[in-house]
């Protein structure tokens, strides 16, 4: 009888560690799990900070490109501008030598 009972205790305890181990497990999983999480997390993150950066850039372009159109527009309006004053020019040039032709005659 008294082996029987030590027996079953034996089993008992064995029953015991096994689940214990089972319950560790178990929280290594849960651990490992919660690692993957953060991980991810933080990956997203990255993306999210190289989104922005890209963002950033392309604003940067438009910012460059609209410059560069602006400088561009001011300097046709120079163009502009000069070729003006080339017609004015010319038209003095004009009258002058009318003025001149009115003289002689």
């Amino acid at each position: 009888m008294k082996m029987k009972m030590k027996m079953k205790m034996k089993m008992k305890m064995k029953m015991e560690m096994k689940m214990k181990m089972k319950m560790k497990m178990k929280m290594k999983m849960k651990m490992k799990m919660k690692m993957k999480m953060k991980m991810k997390m933080k990956m997203k993150m990255k993306m999210k900070m190289k989104m922005k950066m890209k963002m950033k850039m392309k604003m940067k372009m438009k910012m460059k490109m609209k410059m560069k159109m602006k400088m561009k527009m001011k300097m046709k309006m120079k163009m502009k501008m000069k070729m003006k004053m080339k017609m004015k020019m010319k038209m003095k040039m004009k009258m002058k030598m009318k003025m001149k032709m009115k003289m002689k005659l």
